[in-house]
């Protein structure tokens, strides 16, 4: 994950699985370079499947929109067994 060119430590996504409500979906924290691999809590990687993904950090200010899973406008679809995923968020000043 990215802003402005830089990468964004420390950030929480939440991976919501979009149309199957009996699956669990996956987190991750993305790394000092702002990389990330999801997971669920059984399994290394994210299941095949759309998502809709949600941001929060704790220290830097995110639009509260990236935190509602609602309003992000952030979408993920897994179609194989790995992802290279990046994410440019937009931060509040």
């Amino acid at each position: 994950m990215t802003y402005q060119g830089k990468p964004v430590p420390g950030a929480q996504l939440t991976f919501h699985r979009e149309f199957d409500d009996e699956r669990e979906g996956a987190f991750a924290m993305t790394d000092a370079h702002g990389e990330f691999q999801g997971s669920t809590n059984d399994t290394t990687g994210v299941l095949p499947g759309e998502y809709h993904v949600t941001v929060i950090h704790p220290r830097i200010r995110l639009p509260k929109r990236y935190a509602d899973v609602e309003s992000s406008p952030l979408k993920l679809t897994v179609n194989g067994e790995q992802t290279e995923l990046e994410f440019p968020v937009e931060l509040a000043d």
